[in-house]
């Protein structure tokens, strides 16, 4: 990572005025493939998306282990549950952002394209903020809130995963932060923003149908080993007086006939509701998913016996790499340029 620091700054001082479709949420190289010679965990050992996040966000809340000052390339994190803003190394930054967002029993090049997934993400997001600072962000480059900015978790709360091999884990995941933490994703000679979620409907989503603004590299993508996730298919069952509430306050006048409320679902190509009319009131997928808690905006509605069954298909927005596909294409033999080159389409990768 030797020009990892000197890199960020120049990226954040020369594309400062870069346009980003972030608004809605030079050197080229061709990286050397490089053998891991760890061991490869087996599909059972690496725990499902649901057993990771449960224990990411179980009393979970960054603790401060940096001061605020710091150079220019390092990252001020806004902690979202003390309102405090710390400093990083960028080599710090990744290490907690990855170990928040993929479980790091997943294959090292999954692991890796996480890292400049991330890394890709937090420059263009640091780019925003240079230009256009966020009042609520108190001068930070970026939150460790993933509805805001992109998960981050300190070295104790990595500990706390990973009791048993902790050491280990953090060794292996900074070697790998060291093998390719100077590469970020750009499309024509801008950092791309490099969302991504967890598990796709098996197709990713376009930007456009989700956000309203198309990109060139966000657009759907098949991503069919998604659907051998354990957390590919989920189930919210509300009665009918349950969903009636959620959808009165939302404006809804309904017919007396539950049966037809959910009956004017529009679909993207990819399978994720983009639209639907109920009681009057014109809803997108992603205002239903949050309604109702559904993780993602893929699903289908039943009524039976006064009681609403949402089967949902996938977890996260659908937008950009499929995390559990990242990892399936590594278990399968492909590098970690392969992987983010299948879910962002026309991607260079630059080295900083």
């Amino acid at each position: 990572m030797k020009n990892l620091k000197t890199g960020i700054t120049f990226a954040v001082i020369c594309l400062a005025a870069a346009p980003l479709i972030a608004q809605v949420a030079s050197k080229l190289t061709e990286p050397v493939e490089v053998k891991s010679s760890s061991v490869v965990a087996t599909a059972a050992e690496i725990p499902t998306m649901s057993q990771f996040f449960e224990a990411i966000y179980t009393d979970s809340g960054s603790e401060n282990t940096s001061e605020t000052a710091g150079s220019e390339s390092d990252y001020k994190v806004y902690l979202s549950a003390s309102g405090e803003v710390v400093t990083l190394t960028p080599g710090d930054y990744l290490r907690g952002a990855v170990a928040a967002e993929m479980p790091l029993e997943y294959p090292d090049e999954a692991l890796k394209a996480q890292i400049i997934a991330a890394h890709t993400y937090a420059v263009s997001f640091k780019i925003r903020e240079c230009s256009s600072p966020t009042a609520s962000l108190a001068g930070a480059d970026i939150s460790d809130d993933p509805t805001v900015g992109q998960s981050y978790i300190s070295d104790a709360e990595i500990k706390k995963l990973y009791p048993d091999d902790w050491e280990e884990r953090i060794a292996h995941l900074d070697a790998l932060i060291e093998e390719v933490g100077d590469l970020i994703m750009i499309y024509e000679g801008e950092p791309i923003v490099a969302t991504y979620h967890a598990i796709s409907c098996g197709m990713t989503e376009s930007a456009q149908n989700i956000w309203g603004a198309y990109s060139p590299y966000l657009v759907g993508v098949d991503s069919a080993e998604d659907e051998d996730s354990p957390d590919f298919l989920s189930k919210v069952m509300l009665t009918g007086d349950e969903a009636e509430t959620i959808l009165e306050a939302a404006g809804c006048e309904l017919p007396s006939d539950p049966k037809k409320w959910f009956s004017e679902l529009l679909r993207t190509p990819a399978g994720y509701v983009s639209a639907a009319k109920i009681g009057g009131v014109s809803l997108t997928g992603t205002q239903l998913r949050e309604m109702f808690g559904l993780r993602s905006a893929c699903f289908e509605v039943t009524y039976k016996n006064s009681v609403f069954t949402f089967t949902v298909k996938g977890w996260g927005h659908g937008v950009g790499m499929s995390q559990y596909g990242a990892g399936a294409l590594a278990r399968e033999g492909k590098s970690y340029a392969d992987i983010l080159k299948t879910y962002y389409t026309g991607i260079s990768l630059c080295e900083l």
